[in-house]
């Protein structure tokens, strides 16, 4: 949430001759790795990564890995209702 920060980026790009578009509530670019955080506001906070978020972050870590080729890009949730935050691999 510092001077690194965007929030609400859009990102399109193109996955395996599949267009994807979608925004990323948060962006962090950093020296040597680049964050993607991604808030969820549902009531029920599972124990781990669904499925379809699984999917959604990994999109979007190979769309902006286009764009920072030379970066580590790490991708997270961060669960409004309990505060959670989960690394998704």
């Amino acid at each position: 949430f510092g001077a690194e920060s965007m929030a609400e980026v859009p990102i399109i790009g193109e996955l395996e001759g599949q267009a994807i578009s979608g925004q990323i509530d948060r962006l962090v670019v950093k020296e040597k790795e680049v964050l993607i955080l991604d808030f969820k506001t549902n009531k029920y906070v599972p124990k781990t990564v669904p499925q379809n978020y699984q999917k959604q972050l990994e999109a979007y870590r190979d769309l902006i890995k286009n764009i920072f080729p030379d970066k580590i890009i790490k991708s997270y949730l961060l669960w409004t209702e309990n505060m959670t935050l989960m690394e998704v691999k």
